[in-house]
């Protein structure tokens, strides 16, 4: 039994040692193959050189001009508020809303007898506290000289003699009563309302015949001659505006009309949804502008020099273009200064050879080969 126990393993490890054989050899044929093997030949390099259109640059002066679309505001906005209480017995044809009014003018009338009475009333107080008055002062300087006549002319008399106090009263009670009288001629005139300014009248809440208590609204306006458009700006435009300088021409829809303005001031926030900057611009003649109204605006802004517009696809990474230069292609880094359907930039030089030819990944010095030019780039 042993004996055929040995022989058995005997058998497997000879098996063994010709698998492992024969797996050396395979694997040194193999890598004789691999290389004995006859290498590809390469291509020219010369076939993948990319052919690109190009074209001169021209620099040139431009006034930084762009349009954008603003709302027109009103600056001041008012109540006509009644000062005192009384029932209507005049209102002006023209407090409707949409109708213009002009300053001065009388817009509705209160019943005015209860305050020409207490107007009466209060004349009436003060001439009977002037007549008080002079009445004291007479007999004051009576006790006064019936004092002096028994104690001498040297002599003051005491307070209470003079009549001092009552005096000191009498003034008081003048004082008081001319007060009341122009506190009865200011309740007087505010039976007459009044337009304070220019204005067109927005709505009113008023009819004939109605009592109106102190302090109610009876109408609401807004100044004709104080408008303003406020137009939100992206930051890099904003930069080429300067307040009370740049000129702005404003678009009206709803009378075809082109008003000419100038920026008067910049927003105090930047808005945290459009990250946009509200500038407001003054217009010249503000009379047909309408409070709520989306108006076009052309900014006049600054006027750069050695600029030049390029298509929006000569543009790259937000601020490179790629140049033609002796038969290689170089990334130029400019200033893009103004989006538009093209982009104006600073930065290249006259004669500088634009790629206008869509490459996808490049870097500079790669070669290139160009073709008939197109036109230059000036305007």
């Amino acid at each position: 039994m042993v004996q055929t126990k040995l022989s058995n393993m005997k058998i497997i490890l000879k098996n063994i040692l010709i698998i492992c054989v024969i797996i050396i050899i395979a694997a040194l044929g193999f890598k004789f193959l691999t290389k004995s093997r006859p290498k590809p030949a390469s291509k020219p390099i010369s076939g993948k050189i990319p052919l690109v259109k190009t074209r001169k640059i021209i620099l040139h002066k431009e006034q930084i001009v762009f349009t954008a679309f603003g709302t027109v505001e009103a600056r001041e906005r008012g109540s006509l508020v009644a000062e005192v209480s009384g029932k209507v017995i005049y209102i002006s044809p023209k407090l409707t809303p949409g109708a213009t009014v002009n300053k001065g003018e009388v817009l509705l009338k209160l019943d005015p007898r209860p305050y020409q009475l207490k107007l009466l009333q209060a004349m009436a107080s003060v001439q009977q506290a002037q007549s008080q008055l002079t009445l004291i002062q007479s007999k004051s300087q009576q006790a006064i000289w019936a004092w002096q006549l028994e104690h001498g002319p040297n002599t003051p008399p005491p307070p209470l003699v003079a009549k001092k106090p009552e005096l000191k009263q009498a003034k008081a009670n003048l004082e008081q009563a001319k007060a009341n009288l122009e506190q009865a001629k200011l309740n007087l005139s505010y039976t007459v309302l009044k337009a304070p300014f220019k204005a067109k009248i927005i709505q009113t809440n008023v009819v004939l015949g109605q009592y109106v208590p102190l302090g109610q609204s009876l109408a609401l306006f807004y100044n004709q001659e104080k408008k303003e458009v406020k137009v939100p700006l992206e930051p890099e435009k904003i930069k080429w505006l300067k307040p009370k300088k740049t000129k702005v021409a404003i678009a009206d829809s709803y009378t075809n009309q082109v008003i000419s303005g100038t920026v008067v001031r910049f927003g105090a926030t930047v808005d945290p949804k459009t990250r946009l900057l509200d500038v407001y611009v003054k217009p010249k003649n503000s009379t047909t502008l309408l409070p709520g109204a989306f108006v076009k605006t052309t900014f006049f802004a600054k006027t750069v020099d050695k600029v030049c517009w390029i298509p929006p696809s000569a543009l790259h990474d937000f601020n490179t273009v790629w140049l033609a230069q002796n038969g290689t292609l170089q990334i130029k880094q400019v200033s893009v200064l103004l989006r538009k359907d093209k982009i104006l930039v600073y930065g290249l030089k006259s004669n500088d050879k634009l790629i206008v030819t869509p490459l996808g990944e490049v870097k500079s010095g790669i070669p290139i080969k160009e073709i008939r030019e197109t036109p230059p780039i000036s305007q």
